[in-house]
């Protein structure tokens, strides 16, 4: 029987990834190993590893780790000796550590299995798709990994890119998309001939730095048959509501406060269209969005900016517009909501592209061909 021992950071908020493991993986070892306590933002966020939540896992086994200091941004990332222990007394065959090339923790977990057992393989589970190489700290660790790392396992193709950066062999990289769980979404015909309005919507952080204006922007370029909702969190909400009074369109702006994840089925019923407007900034480029894989699991046709990784996750063109450009973003939308037989049969063909791309079956058989690789 094949041992794996994965690491795993967010499980105390996601419990996703043993969920999968514990699904597909019962004729494996598994042990995940996750902190036992960890802050993020300055003490806004505190997780600590909660037992009940994962009793009920009959497949794999959790252990959680105390950090050097939860609090610290560098030493959150470290765990204390518990770790070299952990990974001595297991045993395992393959190490899967869920973080990024430039992660301390992927670097720890490589010397630590060095110390045990040079025979051990390490994986790690890439998204980075900005160059990192230029910062002191990130780029030590970064070169560290990539010089000893087995395998590095990319989302995406821009992720890919930044890996080569540090010469890592082609044979040692391979994309696996990341996935979500088709049970918890229906696809359902999102019909549009008989209507006579149209609902677009939107799901995210309503922020200044973000990309919601160009999205207004847009609803005011089309006619008044075209309402925007946005089912939002977080501080700036006012500021998008004067800006919708000033392009006069402020009855046809509606904003829902965060909906829990469980109702929002209820919801994406009403979906004619969702849109991801994102914008790339130095310190940030579209990696993922798994909202957008979770409105095409719902028939629920999508439409999305040219940044970065977007493209690549809708996987057609057509209903790709220029970020920033609101202009682009109206016609899109104009072009979609015009046709209802087109639009029918995007609806049906972005729902087959999700499910043999993204769904827990996919992500699952690609990485057992993965593990049998190396």
């Amino acid at each position: 029987m094949q041992k794996i021992l994965v690491i795993y950071q967010w499980l105390n908020i996601d419990l996703s990834i043993p969920t999968l493991y514990d699904k597909f993986w019962s004729n494996f070892d598994i042990l995940i190993v996750c902190p036992s306590k960890i802050e993020y933002w300055l003490g806004f966020w505190i997780w600590e590893y909660d037992n009940e939540k994962t009793k009920k896992f009959t497949n794999v086994t959790i252990k959680p780790i105390n950090l050097l200091n939860y609090k610290n941004p560098l030493l959150r990332t470290l765990y204390w000796i518990d770790l070299y222990r952990t990974i001595k007394e297991f045993k395992p065959d393959i190490i899967h550590c869920y973080t990024e090339l430039f992660s301390p923790t992927l670097s720890q977990v490589i010397f630590f299995k060095n110390l045990i057992d040079k025979e051990i393989k390490v994986v790690n589970y890439s998204w980075e798709n900005l160059d990192w190489s230029k910062k002191i700290l990130h780029g030590f660790f970064w070169r560290y990994a990539a010089a000893k790392i087995n395998c590095v396992v990319c989302a995406n193709e821009e992720a890919i890119r930044e890996v080569k950066r540090f010469d890592i062999e082609d044979r040692k990289i391979s994309k696996i998309y990341w996935w979500i769980d088709f049970s918890n979404f229906k696809f359902e015909d999102h019909d549009i001939g008989w209507k006579t309005e149209f609902k677009i919507w939107f799901i995210g952080r309503l922020l200044k730095d973000k990309w919601i204006q160009n999205l207004i922007e847009s609803i005011a370029n089309l006619w008044e048959r075209y309402n925007l909702s946005l089912i939002w969190e977080w501080a700036d909400k006012e500021y998008f509501i004067s800006i919708s009074n000033e392009l006069w369109i402020q009855d046809r702006i509606k904003f829902h406060w965060k909906i829990e994840y469980s109702k929002l089925k209820e919801y994406i019923k009403d979906f004619d269209i969702f849109i991801l407007p994102s914008i790339s900034k130095p310190y940030w480029k579209e990696q993922f969005w798994r909202v957008l894989v979770e409105m095409m699991a719902s028939g629920v046709p999508v439409i999305g900016s040219s940044s970065w990784a977007i493209p690549e996750v809708i996987g057609d063109r057509w209903l790709i517009f220029k970020e920033w450009d609101s202009i682009d973003l109206s016609e899109k939308i104009r072009e979609i909501l015009s046709d209802p037989i087109r639009y029918s049969q995007y609806s049906k063909s972005a729902y087959e592209y999700a499910l043999d791309n993204y769904s827990q079956d996919v992500f699952m058989e690609r990485l057992k061909g993965l593990y049998e690789f190396i």
